[in-house]
């Protein structure tokens, strides 16, 4: 992961594009390999997104007191990066050059029109997705708008904030001036249609809402200790109003929480989505509905458990104390439409988030809908109707066996990590070579927030 923040040392090239970009201080690059190719997709970008999971994952080291970098400086970087991004404008680089200059022909049809790169100005920055590492606007075609980013890196932000990590003037200045724009941005388009995280589908997502209901729950309370009373109001409603919202992506004929709200007879196969475990792990709730307690979560879980369990050669025939390894979406054809090290890290995550919460006193209701995690974890007492623990001697032994649940998933995702520790996007579902891109920062920040909760679900336990 480290290799891809402030990359300062590469250089990756677009000849088509007639470009050459070397990364900033503070960028954070979704993969750093500068080659293509038909196996090598070209993630040389700063996703804001993206970069917001790894600075999830860098606060978790400054909290864990992690010597192993300067992660502190890392941080300030990255916010000055990304506070710059949101001054971009879309007409001072128009008038500054001409973009279709030095682009061969055969390129020209994937650059976006002027007049769409004029409009971004002012907030609508915000919702250009990704940036080039330079710091400087993407003018080639891509999935916009996308509105999940502002909110999740809002929540990284937030928890930066809260653990004093930029406490000078300046770095606490530019740490709470990026905090509003985000969460501003997100208070006034929360609910919009947009792509989803994974930049196929226009629509409204269950991951793109929920994130952004953590962001303004968090945002309201954040605002109201500064005494900012009216954003706090604004915040807080809607934040209300996108928690309602959400409901509606429960299927009562399915049993799971669909990915995206479609019109009536608009349903497609892909509605079971690994993105609804990584809104669940990236939202952290902390008890009710969509958090690790809610029972529909653990039931869409369960679900993408047993697909994927059947779909993917890797998974058949495991050996015992071996998990599932978690694709995307059941028909994925992305590269080889195989797991990916993110859904794998989420659902072990998402276990230990849950155990963590018992350990600390939660209760898990046993239901129709996650009858299978309640007999796993209780074969005694799980049935319908249950309140686990039944009793306090009960606890240690629900909160090892989620833990036990949770390494049964890691264990699986070591059997296709080579020796060298490296962790591309995907790996094949018969074969389990890695696919796609190599060294995605993604699959690593969500190693480490997967092993932060497990950290964390011990010390309970």
């Amino acid at each position: 992961m480290l290799r891809s923040i402030s990359a300062t040392g590469l250089t990756k090239r677009r000849p088509g594009f007639g470009q050459t970009v070397v990364p900033a201080p503070g960028s954070v690059l979704a993969a750093p390999t500068v080659g293509e190719g038909p196996e090598e997709p070209d993630y040389f970008f700063h996703w804001i997104r993206d970069s917001a999971v790894v600075m999830e994952a860098v606060a978790g080291r400054v909290e864990e007191g992690d010597a192993g970098a300067d992660w502190t400086g890392h941080l300030r970087d990255m916010v000055r990066f990304s506070l710059a991004t949101t001054r971009l404008s879309g007409a001072a680089l128009l008038r500054a050059r001409d973009v279709r200059r030095g682009v061969q022909p055969e390129f020209l049809r994937y650059l976006r029109p002027e007049a769409e790169l004029a409009a971004v100005e002012g907030e609508r920055v915000l919702g250009e997705v990704r940036y080039n590492p330079d710091g400087s606007l993407d003018v080639i075609h891509w999935s916009r708008p996308q509105h999940d980013g502002p909110a999740l890196r809002a929540l990284a932000a937030m928890r930066v904030h809260a653990l004093g990590a930029l406490d000078d003037d300046d770095g606490r200045q530019g740490l709470e001036e990026l905090i509003l724009a985000d969460l501003d941005y997100t208070e006034r388009h929360c609910g919009e249609p947009c792509y989803d995280l994974w930049e196929e589908e226009r629509g409204r997502h269950y991951y793109t809402g929920l994130v952004q209901h953590a962001a303004l729950r968090r945002g309201a309370a954040w605002a109201g200790e500064r005494e900012d009373r009216a954003r706090a109001e604004r915040y807080a409603a809607a934040a209300r109003a996108l928690a309602a919202g959400l409901d509606a992506f429960w299927s009562d004929g399915l049993r799971i929480y669909r990915c995206t709200l479609r019109p009536p007879g608009a349903e497609r196969d892909k509605v079971l989505d690994s993105a609804v475990v990584l809104g669940v792990i990236h939202a952290g709730l902390p008890d009710g509905r969509h958090s690790p307690l809610d029972d529909r979560v653990q039931a869409t879980l369960l679900a993408l458990e047993r697909r994927f369990a059947a779909d993917y050669a890797v998974n058949r025939g495991r050996p015992a104390g071996l998990g599932v390894a978690m694709g995307r979406f059941p028909g994925d054809r992305y590269f080889t439409g195989g797991p990916w090290y993110i859904a794998g890290f989420a659902a072990a995550e998402l276990h230990y988030r849950l155990a963590e919460l018992l350990g600390r006193g939660a209760v898990l209701a046993v239901t129709p809908d996650n009858l299978d995690l309640g007999r796993d974890i209780a074969p005694a007492a799980g049935t319908p109707g249950a309140r686990l623990p039944r009793a306090a001697t009960e606890r240690h032994a629900l909160v090892r066996a989620l833990i036990a649940r949770g390494d049964a998933v890691m264990a699986m995702m070591r059997r296709y990590i080579p020796a060298s520790g490296e962790l591309s996007e995907q790996f094949d579902p018969d074969t389990g070579a890695q696919t796609s891109a190599r060294d995605l920062s993604w699959s690593y920040a969500a190693f480490l927030t997967a092993r932060d909760a497990r950290r964390r679900a011990l010390r309970g336990a």
